[in-house]
């Protein structure tokens, strides 16, 4: 099995919604992220997962064999109009389930959901249809204005158990890192977005730093911004996994610099305003 590595994901600049999609993507196929509007069939845990989370929505069970598509293409009925393309939908013989996942509630569009029932009741008159809004929490959706369709507007906080009982005991790290790196984001869905992609910036800036010291030998500092030295001990920490997970950088690791007893001066704001600071070296020899 080959997932995707939640560090290496930083480097094509997502925002949350983004990142936890292709994570949740990699685990419910238990493979790499899927090409757009492709056809596959979920893993054993990733099948047993989309069917509890259907019988947590809708108080039945979903049976037959199940049809996963990531970026679900719905074409445009109107000429000129646009098509949409709802994050996943979930096809058996007889049912298409769409499910729109959102972080972050400014995200959130009045018109999307009732727009992507206009698409799949045009093209698919014959299946039954519905709608999962996943959301952070925020205003429930009125369910009365979608007809016929089963449609449920249901919170992360209120299914993030479905995640851990399917697949926190795996006997796959890789499987366990992707866990445990999405469990964290939707556990703090009321942080602010900027504060993920102020983090996601820094993971990006240290790996590619640790290339260059791998490479010529040299410490390096890396600024960046932390509410208190908790969060500078996590994020050494972080980084310190990616590091040892990337082949480029066998020799380079994270560690903190404390201004009473590592001795020289601060080389980043961080460092001159509270005496610590993230610096990477690279080792002969490390663990």
């Amino acid at each position: 099995m080959s997932f995707e590595d939640p560090d290496k994901l930083l480097k094509f600049k997502f925002g949350r919604e983004e990142y936890c999609q292709r994570m949740l993507t990699s685990l419910i196929l238990a493979t790499r992220y899927p090409k757009w509007n492709s056809h596959s069939k979920p893993s054993e845990k990733g099948s047993s997962f989309l069917r509890r989370l259907y019988e947590l929505t809708y108080k039945e069970s979903l049976a037959g064999s199940l049809d996963f598509v990531d970026e679900f293409e719905l074409p445009a009925i109107e000429k000129d109009a646009i098509g949409g393309a709802p994050d996943y939908a979930i096809l058996t013989q007889d049912k298409l389930w769409i499910i729109e996942l959102k972080t972050e509630a400014a995200s959130h569009r009045k018109e999307q959901m009732p727009y992507y029932e206009k698409l799949a009741r045009h093209h698919y008159p014959d299946l039954n249809l519905g709608l999962l809004y996943l959301t952070s929490d925020m205003s429930r959706q009125d369910e009365s204005a979608y007809g016929a369709s089963d449609f449920v507007h249901l919170y992360w906080s209120e299914m993030l158990h479905l995640i851990s009982d399917t697949w926190a005991n795996s006997e796959h790290d890789e499987e366990r890192l992707l866990v445990t790196a999405l469990m964290r984001e939707l556990n703090n869905l009321d942080r602010p977005s900027k504060t993920f992609s102020a983090e996601a910036s820094v993971i990006r800036d240290v790996i590619r730093l640790a290339v260059e010291v791998q490479d010529d030998g040299k410490q390096k500092a890396v600024e960046v911004t932390a509410g208190g030295l908790e969060d500078l001990i996590e994020l050494r920490l972080r980084i310190g996994r990616a590091l040892a997970r990337d082949p480029t950088t066998p020799n380079v690791r994270p560690w903190i610099w404390y201004e009473a007893t590592s001795g020289g001066k601060a080389l980043t704001q961080l460092g001159r305003d509270v005496g610590c600071e993230l610096r990477i070296s690279k080792y002969k020899n490390v663990e």
